[in-house]
């Protein structure tokens, strides 16, 4: 029996709490190398940056490569949206008031020019359909963006067979990559 998005990010949340640092950082190598095989040079990326307390993969070495245009978000928690803007390897982030991370407000770019985004969750079931803190933020964004965009979810964990409360509004990952396989959907 599919188990709801509430009683699923319970659990992983507990999953991804008892991973240990060094795991941690070895998932983080192997997707790190995989984001950049998926990717075509040049792109628009939307990547997100971990909150460190929440023991989220570690995406910023990936800003010393150039040969990607590299985008970071700023959230608005009253309308759950968000804008991302150019960043480097250089950048210097500040850590609002739910401890993540945010670039300065510089190089704004539309959602309509990204080529790629790179999508935190917790989970995902066999169809796509991802699960994150609840709020809806990637949803909102992502409806924004081109239908041509790459949604491409990073997870420790394998999906679930099923999710039992997927709304229509939810919008699938085409592609999951997990240390140990890559799901295309």
């Amino acid at each position: 029996m599919a188990m709801t998005k509430k009683e699923l990010r319970k659990y992983y949340k507990a999953q991804r709490a008892n991973l240990s640092t060094q795991e941690i950082e070895q998932a983080g190598a192997i997707l790190r190398e995989k984001i950049l095989e998926k990717i075509p040079p040049k792109s628009n990326v939307a990547i997100f940056l971990p909150i460190s307390s929440h023991s989220e993969l570690d995406l910023t070495p990936l800003l010393t490569n150039t040969e990607y245009n590299w985008y970071a978000s700023r959230s608005e928690f009253t309308t759950r949206t968000m804008v991302f803007y150019k960043i480097d390897s250089t950048t210097e982030f500040e850590i609002n008031e739910w401890n993540i991370p945010e670039p300065p407000e510089s190089g704004k770019i539309s959602p309509s020019e990204i080529d790629v985004v790179v999508i935190p969750l917790l989970v995902c079931d066999l169809k796509g359909n991802r699960i994150g803190y609840g709020m809806g933020f990637y949803d909102n964004f992502l409806a924004l963006c081109k239908e041509s965009c790459l949604k491409l979810g990073v997870n420790y964990f394998p999906p679930v067979s099923s999710i039992a409360d997927v709304r229509k509004d939810d919008i699938q990952l085409n592609v999951l990559l997990t240390p140990e396989k890559d799901y295309i959907f």
